[in-house]
């Protein structure tokens, strides 16, 4: 994206602190403990961003109910990654995700997929649970370099929250999420690209 500005260092880190404790909470519930992921809380119950975290916690969920757990879970199996083959991989199935657009049910389909892809490294012997911060590096540059001033067009983190706090109050989050992440794309046209 030609001269798009980054959040400020704040938000970056702030994201990236995000990240981490989504990732972390996947590696958790498959009983995959890697240093630095492996505490209950990685973000503070006072900090700034605990909210948006047990947000994006929770969209995430949403999101992989679904879209057949199952089925994005086998994903990465799928597609035989290798560390030789997991960078141009991430990056072609990210670049997938955002073709046809940006928006943040989008993001949130970008943030499992990479945690999916964290996890499925984290499993392999060849690759294990090193790889987790590898993983989380290219997430966060992704977020950072290739979605960084459309977050900031949208109100930054707080623009997350919001988006996804009304759609809580609608109790429509399911529903207006799945429109919002898949808009454009098609979940099961995307997949099935991906597994050609």
């Amino acid at each position: 994206m030609a001269g798009a500005q980054p959040p400020n260092e704040n938000e970056e880190e702030k994201i990236r602190r995000l990240i981490q404790d989504f990732v972390g909470e996947r590696l958790r519930r498959k009983g995959i403990s890697v240093p630095g992921y492996d505490q209950e809380e990685l973000i503070n119950e006072n900090s700034s961003i605990s909210e948006i975290a047990l947000t994006l916690r929770r969209v995430g969920d949403e999101f992989e109910m679904a879209a057949d757990t199952q089925f994005v879970a086998n994903m990465c199996t799928r597609l035989s990654i290798t560390p030789n083959t997991a960078y141009p991989m991430f990056q072609a199935i990210s670049d997938k995700i955002f073709a046809s657009g940006k928006n943040w049910g989008r993001v949130v389909a970008f943030l499992t997929f990479g945690s999916s892809l964290a996890v499925h490294c984290a499993e392999k012997p060849d690759m294990g649970v090193t790889f987790v911060d590898t993983i989380v590096s290219w997430i966060h540059q992704y977020v950072v370099s290739r979605l960084g001033e459309w977050i900031k067009e949208q109100g930054g983190l707080k623009g997350f929250m919001d988006f996804f706090k009304r759609d809580q109050a609608q109790n429509t989050t399911q529903n207006g999420f799945l429109m919002s992440a898949l808009a454009g794309v098609g979940l099961g046209a995307f997949l099935m690209m991906t597994f050609k």
